[in-house]
């Protein structure tokens, strides 16, 4: 497995395509929250965790021992519709929130990840903070909440885009 292109697929942010092409069939997913078995509930807890919000994948640390990799890796939640009940904190448009995971995958023969454990630290916890705007795709999601925050006329949120000397 190219851990690189994963981390690339990943922050296209296109989920069934994900999901279709970097994991098994019979893949499953272990959360302190839930555990997904299968592409199709995989995707389905994409689907709900995506929705308004786009995470981006920053990894600090891969290593490899044979079919398992371990990651240490910053994921930037980047909310452009509103999300009260995300799992990490409510978010509003223009809230940008990381958190930083460590996961386990474990890969099949065909290079597919057939199990995924991942574990969190609280919220802006030990974070390595990614520039707001950039090219990054973090960068380019960022912008679409800024433009959200300030269509909604939320200049709190659509305010922390701006530098303090702002004309």
């Amino acid at each position: 497995m190219d851990y690189g292109a994963y981390v690339e697929a990943f922050n296209r942010g296109d989920d069934a395509a994900l999901v279709e092409t970097w994991f098994a069939p019979d893949c499953v997913m272990y959360s302190s929250s839930r555990v997904s078995r299968g592409r199709e509930e995989l995707l389905a807890f994409l689907r709900w965790a995506h929705d308004g919000v786009r995470e981006v994948v920053r990894p600090r640390q891969v290593m490899r021992q044979g079919d398992r990799l371990f990651v240490d890796v910053d994921m930037d939640f980047i909310c452009t519709a509103p999300r009260p009940d995300f799992p990490f904190a409510p978010l509003l448009p223009g809230d940008i929130l990381t958190v930083r995971f460590f996961v386990t995958y474990l890969l099949n023969d065909e290079g597919q990840i057939r199990e995924l454990c991942s574990m969190t630290w609280p919220a802006e916890q030990g974070v390595i903070k990614a520039p707001m705007l950039s090219a990054h795709p973090g960068g380019r999601a960022a912008y679409a909440a800024y433009a959200a925050a300030f269509s909604a006329g939320d200049m709190d949120r659509a305010g922390r885009f701006y530098t303090d000397d702002c004309v």
